[in-house]
């Protein structure tokens, strides 16, 4: 279907609006308001839409001080719990976050020695259209990632979105979601929650849709994906829509760990593996296998450890064997 392309707000415009949105004082402005600060730059804004395929591994990290016992408790929190407001999302309002990276998902809940977590693993069985967030050269240099955006490959956009205007209000939107926010000061996140539900609320937008490859069953956008800043911007986050991870995400496994200490590097965690989990009863009760996780080697199979610290099993034709 052809759509007739909405005029982008001018250079001077934009300036004009962000200069406004930089002056406010977020301890007394609601989200609401900024929403309604932002919203002419939104007019004509384009960017290309990242598609996770089926297949896709996530991970999630919890801290749970006693063996969390159902899958409910693996996945997104309910609304009540969310007190306050966080990176992409209110108070009052839950979402599923997980990272693309296993020891991301431990630096993403901050662990520490002595606490006990839970990090379940999941998996996509449909295509998932996000938008992306905070892959900008300068977020990168400010958390000293040792990635380069142009080898982001969901950063490679089309020419249309490299206009002044739009690489202006680009950069703006990954500077203010990028931003380090401390304990206790989560004001500072208003900004980047106006912008995570201007993305989800441009699901009327969506060009070029008919054009997609496999496209997945619910035609919309599902998720916000940006760089892992806990871990210095060298993995990626995603965060879904609750209605998205229900219908598109599928359990996998869970680990109950104890963190013990840092590594003397204090780039990791000395870690005891204390229980593990592959399977769920009809209720979503996590049958736990009362010991940690195991591979059945055969000849031929082979053990790496990966980039992110996870042992990959192989077998003789180079599938992934998962744990058992």
């Amino acid at each position: 279907m052809n759509q007739k392309p909405i005029k982008q707000i001018t250079l001077t415009a934009a300036r004009d609006c962000i200069s406004q949105l930089k002056k406010i004082d977020l301890t007394k402005v609601s989200i609401d308001r900024i929403k309604t600060l932002i919203e002419p730059l939104w007019k004509g804004y384009l960017l290309s839409n990242p598609i996770l395929r089926p297949g896709a591994i996530l991970y999630r990290g919890i801290k749970w001080p006693i063996r969390p016992t159902n899958i409910s408790q693996l996945s997104y929190p309910p609304s009540e719990l969310i007190t306050k407001d966080q990176r992409a999302n209110r108070a009052g309002v839950s979402r599923f976050y997980a990272s693309y990276s296993y020891y991301a998902a431990y630096s993403e809940i901050d662990a520490q020695p002595g606490e006990y977590i839970a990090i379940s693993k999941w998996q996509t069985t449909d295509s998932i259209i996000v938008n992306s967030v905070g892959f900008t050269d300068e977020v990168f240099t400010q958390y000293q990632s040792q990635r380069k955006t142009q080898d982001i490959n969901w950063q490679k956009h089309a020419n249309i979105t490299e206009s002044p205007t739009n690489k202006l209000i680009h950069t703006f939107f990954a500077k203010e979601f990028s931003k380090n926010v401390p304990e206790n000061s989560e004001h500072l996140y208003k900004i980047s929650v106006a912008i995570s539900e201007g993305f989800y609320s441009e699901n009327s937008n969506l060009t070029g849709a008919s054009l997609i490859e496999n496209p997945p069953k619910i035609l919309r956008i599902g998720g916000l994906l940006y760089p892992t800043f806990a871990m210095l911007a060298n993995s990626d986050n995603i965060v879904l829509l609750p209605e998205v991870a229900d219908s598109s995400l599928k359990f996998v496994s869970v680990e109950y760990i104890k963190i013990d200490n840092y590594l003397a590097d204090n780039k990791g965690y000395e870690i005891k593996r204390l229980d593990f989990a592959n399977s769920l009863s009809a209720d979503g009760s996590i049958e736990w296998k009362n010991r940690p996780p195991q591979w059945n080697i055969q000849p031929g199979y082979t053990r790496t450890i990966e980039e992110d610290g996870q042992w990959t099993v192989r077998n003789d034709k180079g599938e992934i064997i998962d744990p058992e």
